[in-house]
């Protein structure tokens, strides 16, 4: 293994990363927008994405475990990214690695951020629905027999929030 293949799978994994990452911006928008046939649409991509980007990972893996090996390091080197950085000699894919390493992890955080704010709105939605259908919905035997006006005072008309009486 070559640590060319290496760098090179890096490069494939961030541009993926970043793929993924405008994916969550669309679904983002999306989201505000409430367009569930764009966000259906962009949650398919997003899984098509997420497959590749954990096959590349895979491959990662391996061409790592396969250098390591190469160059006889112990099995105590599984694949992380400072554990190549110090494996690798030439100073120019050391820097390449480094490079790859800070935008991989500049990604993953934002891709993270905006997951979490994906999250948040999808909730926001569900509870906005939740309660629009409880305005909306009222209690069925609510009026349905007859009371003096003067009864009524004490008790709360409806399940909403909404008083016709003001």
């Amino acid at each position: 293994m070559t640590v060319n293949r290496i760098i090179e799978t890096l490069r494939q994994q961030a541009e993926l990363y970043e793929q993924l990452l405008a994916a969550e911006r669309e679904k983002t928008d999306a989201l505000v927008r409430g367009k569930v046939d764009q966000l259906n649409a962009v949650v398919q991509k997003e899984r098509k994405l997420t497959r590749q980007a954990e096959e590349l990972e895979r491959l990662r893996l391996e061409e790592t475990r396969g250098f390591f090996a190469e160059q006889g390091l112990p099995g105590g080197f599984v694949g992380r990214m400072s554990d190549l950085v110090r494996a690798v000699h030439a100073p120019g894919d050391k820097r390449e690695i480094l490079h790859l390493q800070e935008r991989l992890s500049g990604l993953l955080r934002d891709l993270k951020k905006a997951n979490e704010q994906n999250q948040q709105l999808a909730r926001q939605a569900l509870e906005f629905i939740h309660f629009s259908i409880d305005l909306m919905v009222e209690n069925p035997n609510e009026g349905l027999v007859y009371e003096h006006p003067m009864n009524q005072a004490n008790k709360r008309y409806g399940s909403g929030l909404f008083d016709s009486r003001i």
